[in-house]
């Protein structure tokens, strides 16, 4: 039996409650200000949270038993089979999903037993500034690649002209400047430029080629 475990070990970087050092404060304040210091600093850290994913097959399944069944069924029912441990907010959250979805599918076909086998997860994040529909159809930034295409200059004062007239002439109301959401911002432009991987260029003064098949004009130019 070791003798080392009867005693107490001392913090050497805690203040000593005996030494001469520490007559400003009252020994039984230094005594409990380490005790406070120890607690802290052997408290153990919550560990991260660990959160389950389902795929789309996954979450339909889910939400179909708890629409059927009810929520408090299905935390029951895939604990018990399939030993996996659901929020009850999750299985709310898909059961939602789930009736939302189907009343589109019944309002679309008229099907009552329009049965659902997938249920993707919504997008999440900030939705962006020139609206799903023009930015999904590649409105926005279309004539910017053009423009780099024909070594036009591209930098964001140019994107934020394009994209101001890409507006005015299909949805102006979207500008701030007619009561709409949109204010296209430098920042804006910088980001819209690092989405479609554009960088920075370096401005040159060397002439381009003007004629046409300038290869191949050279080379007949010098079998002759």
């Amino acid at each position: 039996m070791l003798l080392y475990q009867y005693f107490e070990k001392k913090d050497g970087h805690l203040p000593d409650p005996s030494s001469s050092s520490s007559s400003n404060l009252p020994s039984a304040a230094i005594v409990l200000a380490n005790a406070e210091v120890r607690r802290c600093v052997t408290k153990a850290r919550p560990c991260g949270r660990c959160y389950n994913s389902y795929t789309p097959e996954e979450r339909a399944t889910i939400a179909r038993y708890a629409f059927r069944n009810g929520v408090m069924a299905t935390k029951r029912n895939f604990f018990a089979k399939l030993n996996l441990k659901i929020n009850e907010s999750t299985v709310r959250r898909f059961k939602k999903a789930y009736i939302e979805e189907r009343g589109s599918k019944r309002a679309v076909c008229e099907d009552d037993d329009a049965e659902i086998t997938k249920l993707p997860p919504k997008k999440r994040g900030r939705k962006v500034l020139l609206g799903e529909n023009m930015d999904s159809m590649g409105r926005s930034y279309a004539h910017v690649t053009r423009m780099r295409e024909k070594g036009g200059v591209v930098n964001t004062s140019i994107v934020k002209a394009a994209a101001r007239g890409i507006l005015m002439s299909q949805e102006r109301l979207r500008l701030a400047e007619f009561g709409g959401p949109a204010t296209l911002t430098t920042a804006w432009a910088k980001l819209l430029l690092k989405r479609m991987n554009y960088t920075q260029r370096r401005g040159t003064t060397k002439a381009k080629v003007s004629v046409p098949k300038f290869n191949q004009a050279k080379e007949l130019f010098y079998r002759k």
